[in-house]
């Protein structure tokens, strides 16, 4: 159980970035055929992303064996 709350108190402790509407350089709002869990899912999932991501050849997930800091994208 320490390992987990140790990575949890990282996360908690990383600096974070939020960029809101009006300090985006474009935003993008429409509808698609489908719940937002599964539209979530194929926009943040390495597998899903190569289905869709134009060039895209490869996702080297991070030595955690999830998306995030490590993750490596390949393309062409």
């Amino acid at each position: 159980m320490a390992v987990l709350e140790a990575a949890w108190g990282a996360d908690l402790d990383r600096t974070r970035v939020i960029v809101g509407p009006d300090n985006a350089m474009a935003t993008f709002k429409f509808d698609l055929p489908a719940p937002p869990s599964l539209a979530w899912d194929y926009l943040t999932s390495p597998a899903r992303r190569l289905t869709w991501q134009a060039g895209a050849t490869a996702i080297d997930e991070s030595t955690t064996g999830r998306r995030g800091v490590g993750t490596t994208n390949h393309c062409v």
